[in-house]
């Protein structure tokens, strides 16, 4: 037995030493406080690959290099190939010009939260994310672009927040499979690791915990895969909350072939019930401060 657990140690040990080697100092400090360091980790870093992009933000080209999960890169090139998301093009405009704070809920390997940071001369954008495993590839990519956090005190920049988003602070499940399209992450009660995935915890706060901590909120990005509801429903019951929030944009799931914007109204039939409450809560809290694209 404690020839077997000597042997397993050294084998952790070098899944840590090829890790290191891989990732830049203060990511791979970032990996080693949140991940075990092993050989599925190791194995998802290997495979990875680096997305290219020139993206036009505020009439200057913002040249990317994003660091991605291999099953995730054919999504991520089509996406770049349209240019930027229609409700961020459509949104960016209408915020303040200067100075912004952001809450992009749903964070995934950061893509939106660095366009978001590159919009304005100064915005603080915090980037929630679920899964520690899609976070490592947000806090690479910010380090590979020299982005600011805002927790080592810089005034403008981007906060990496591990964790969820629900109606109140509790700790929720997350399983994280790289071999689902978009590098899906769900959050529930409980949740168990398949053959291809990783489970674990993570503490969810409020929409009205962020939005004490940053202040007032010019962009609240949801795309959350289907978190929209729960979201939506504590901002109706909090108003004070809601005031403070600008606009709201990103994708409302479960929508199939729908859509709704300041620009127009609803188009098409919505696929399910509670696409259409979210549409309508989304009217009722915003008004015409709202671009949501439709998601399957």
């Amino acid at each position: 037995m404690q020839k077997m657990a000597m042997v397993s140690s050294c084998h952790r040990c070098a899944a840590a030493r090829s890790t290191a080697e891989l990732l830049p100092p203060p990511v791979y400090q970032w990996a080693a406080d949140h991940l075990p360091l092993d050989d599925r980790l190791l194995s998802l870093l290997r495979t990875s690959l680096l997305v290219r992009a020139n993206l036009t933000i505020n009439d200057r080209v913002l040249p990317l290099s994003l660091h991605v999960p291999t099953h995730d890169a054919t999504k991520l090139r089509n996406e770049f190939h349209r240019g930027l998301p229609v409700w961020l093009d459509r949104t960016l405009p209408l915020l303040p010009p200067h100075t912004i704070t952001a809450l992009d809920v749903g964070a995934n390997i950061g893509a939106v939260s660095m366009l978001l940071f590159a919009s304005r001369p100064c915005a603080r954008v915090v980037a929630l994310e679920p899964s520690a495993h899609t976070a490592l590839f947000l806090r690479w990519n910010l380090h590979d672009h020299a982005v600011p956090l805002l927790s080592s005190g810089a005034p403008c920049g981007v906060a990496l927040r591990l964790g969820a988003l629900a109606p109140v602070a509790r700790r929720v499940a997350v399983h994280y499979d790289p071999q689902h399209s978009s590098m899906l992450a769900r959050t529930t009660e409980n949740a168990a690791p398949n053959a291809t995935g990783f489970a674990s915890h993570v503490d969810a706060t409020t929409i009205g915990h962020l939005v004490d901590e940053y202040g007032d909120v010019a962009l609240l990005k949801l795309d959350c895969e289907g978190c929209e509801t729960e979201v939506l429903r504590a901002l109706a019951a909090a108003p004070n909350v809601s005031a403070r929030i600008g606009f709201a944009a990103g994708e409302l799931h479960g929508c199939g072939k729908f859509a709704t914007s300041y620009k127009r109204k609803a188009a098409h039939v919505p696929s399910s019930p509670e696409c259409l409450e979210n549409v309508v809560r989304l009217r009722r809290l915003f008004r015409n401060r709202t671009m949501f694209e439709r998601a399957k």
